[in-house]
């Protein structure tokens, strides 16, 4: 059957591509903030992005475990991708939505679709949720809503074609 890639799945997909990054082995804080002209910088505070005119810059808080350092950043990255504008300036609502946005595009930058389906991914899903964890450098907790995320959309789209 034929995945349907949704337009966060496309731009991710794109995103790496043109980064010609193909493989969990080659995502790295540094490669990926190098190819996109990202500042990084670790400090002992909460991670956060800082546009403005001259710069990209995400602090990272160097406090966190590598693993959550690395959700932490791709969260930023939707920022700095996707968003504009002081969170601190603007309405509840939209600083909500933005976060919300930015939480989609970390499950699906930290754990591609496309890399997802091009891996033998086993069958069961604790041991999924292991081997995630392993390969995208992800915690447990992000690797399971990473898979339930996958299988949801793939098993929809099973549905669409059987009751369609």
């Amino acid at each position: 059957m034929k995945y349907i890639y949704t337009h966060l799945e496309d731009n991710v997909n794109k995103i790496y591509a043109d980064m010609k990054i193909l493989n969990p082995s080659d995502q790295s804080i540094d490669t990926i903030s190098g190819k996109l002209g990202i500042e990084i910088c670790y400090k002992e505070i909460s991670s956060r992005a800082i546009i403005d005119q001259d710069s990209r810059i995400i602090i990272l808080d160097k406090r966190l475990s590598n693993s959550i350092r690395w959700e932490k950043f791709c969260h930023e990255i939707g920022h700095i991708l996707f968003h504009s504008g002081n969170q601190l300036m603007m309405p509840d609502s939209f600083r909500l939505y933005q976060e919300w946005k930015s939480n989609s595009f970390m499950y699906h930058f930290a754990v591609p679709t496309f890399m997802l389906r091009s891996v033998n991914l086993p069958v069961e899903p604790n041991q999924a949720i292991q081997f995630i964890t392993r390969t995208f450098k992800v915690t447990p907790t992000f690797a399971k809503h990473r898979l339930n995320l996958y299988y949801q959309k793939k098993f929809s789209q099973m549905r669409y074609v059987v009751n369609g």
